[in-house]
Order: structure tokens, then sequence, then C-alpha cells
């Protein structure tokens, strides 16, 4: 066979190509799909073109489960109808089709109809957040439920949400992150906490938010002392706080950060470490 003649059977064969995915595919502008090599990239073509015209018909013709089921998932959050949901295969996907549409329209009598229970748990938890409502978050089984309660705390600013948690563990992490993101900074806070490193933790946000060293002193953790010292000495821009520090890689990176806030080159020669004593020189 000639190269000629090669050339036109090829060409006849797109051509063919072509006009099935014209006559199967309502959408001229599919045709872009039929020239993609091998089927997951046609399939994806399709399932790009589908949601952008939200058009099922064109997510019916893909064959990947995968690809097929993104393709509904997309249209039917769009549309917000559970009945294109239903079209998914996979039941984690499903499931999730449905968390996100019942969050949409914060309808907890959608969640009720997942199967799968973290997906249930997840949807209960994205309602209950919107909502504020503790009622919501007992409806879930998972570990999520602590997760829901520490939100609701942090964004209702109250403490008392954190007590109510039962897990010891969620409890701990609660009352950390209630100090970390709220303006309510109280070290009794951190009194709460039974884990030794969240307590320390807890401190350390506590002292840093203050600008009190003395309170550093208390932490049990080295590594955590010592980047509760750096912090402050940064804000208050006292190399003498770095003096403290018992880690001379941590008192280092200390004078470093003083130095540049400070911007203050006398600062760099308490440096040790030459390679960050010369690259804080090499910054004035």
């Amino acid at each position: 066979m000639d190269k000629k003649t090669k050339y036109i059977l090829i060409s006849i064969a797109i051509i063919v190509i072509i006009s099935v995915e014209i006559l199967t595919v309502p959408n001229f502008y599919i045709l872009k799909c039929a020239i993609n090599q091998g089927q997951n990239a046609k399939e994806s073509c399709y399932q790009d073109i589908a949601v952008a015209k939200q058009d099922l018909s064109i997510c019916d013709k893909i064959e990947n489960p995968s690809i097929k089921g993104t393709c509904y998932y997309y249209i039917a959050v769009a549309k917000q109808d559970l009945s294109i949901c239903d079209k998914i295969e996979s039941q984690n996907a499903k499931g999730t089709c449905y968390q996100d549409i019942a969050a949409a329209k914060q309808d907890l009598s959608i969640c009720e109809k997942i199967q799968v229970q973290l997906n249930k748990d997840l949807c209960y938890f994205d309602i209950a957040k919107q909502k504020k409502d503790l009622s919501i978050c007992d409806k879930i089984q998972d570990l999520f439920k602590g997760a829901c309660y520490q939100d609701i705390a942090v964004a209702k600013q109250d403490l008392s949400i954190c007590d109510k948690i039962e897990s010891q563990d969620s409890k701990d992490d609660c009352y950390l992150i209630f100090i970390t993101d709220t303006e309510k900074k109280d070290l009794s806070i951190c009194d709460k906490i039974q884990d030794q490193l969240d307590k320390d933790h807890c401190r350390a946000v506590y002292a840093v938010a203050k600008q009190d060293p003395s309170i550093c002193d208390k932490l049990q953790y080295q590594d955590l002392k010592g980047n509760c010292y750096s912090q402050i000495a940064e804000k208050k821009k006292d190399p003498s706080i770095c003096d403290i520090i018992q880690g001379q890689d941590t008192k280092n990176n200390c004078y470093f950060g003083v130095a540049m806030e400070k911007k203050d080159l006398s600062i760099c020669d308490k440096i040790q470490n030459q390679d960050l004593k010369d690259y804080c020189y090499n910054q004035f």
C-alpha cells in the first residue's frame, strides 16, 4: 500500500468516526472529543462538555463509571437534583452528591437518605455548622461529632460547648482550637487540657498572644518552649529573649528573626551558625 492510499484510508476512517459522533451526540462542539486518542481522554472531553452544557444525554454516552459518575455529580449539584445523583453507581460518590445538595438546601431529610455512614455524618456535619445547631451534631456517629462541637463552639465563642464533648482527645482539641481561633485568651482554658503536648501548645498560644515569656517557662516540651520564646522575641523585637533559649538552632533562628524585624545588623553577630550569620548579614 502506497503512502497516498494509506493517507486516504486514514482520512476516511476519521470522517467515519466523526460522523458517528455527530449522529450519536447532539452537540456540534462534541466533535473535538472524537479526535481525542484514548477512551478516557475522549470521555473526559464528553464530561467537560456535558457539564458546560448541563446536558445529561452526553454523560449517558460515557462508559467509564468513574467519569460518568463525576459527570452526573456536577450536573446534579448545579441543578440541585437528587434524581441525577441516583444515576451514579458508586455509593460513596452518590453519597457525596446527596451530601452537597443537602448542604446547599440545608435539608436534613436528604442526609437521612444517604446509605454510606461516612457521607451521612459529613452531611450532618455540614448542615450543623451552617445552622450552628448542636442537636444536629448529635446525629453523627463517627469521630466527626467532636469536630462538629468544636466548630460550633468557636463560631459561637462558647467554651461550655467543648465541655460537652465525650471523647477526651476531641475535648482537648476543642479547648486548643478555641483559644487559638477566638479572641477569648484565658490561661485557665489550657488547664482543662489533659494531654501535655496540647496543654503546652495552648499555653504557647496564650503566651505569644499576651507577649509574656514567663509563660513559656512553664512549657515542658523544649521545642515548643524555644519557639514560644522566639515568637515573642520577634514580636517585641527583643534579642535578650532569645538568650533564654536552650537549643542553639532555635536560638540562632530567633536572633535572625529579631534582626529582620528590628532591621539591626548587629544582632546577626549573635548567630553561631556561620551560614545563617552570613545570610543574615547579606539581608542588609
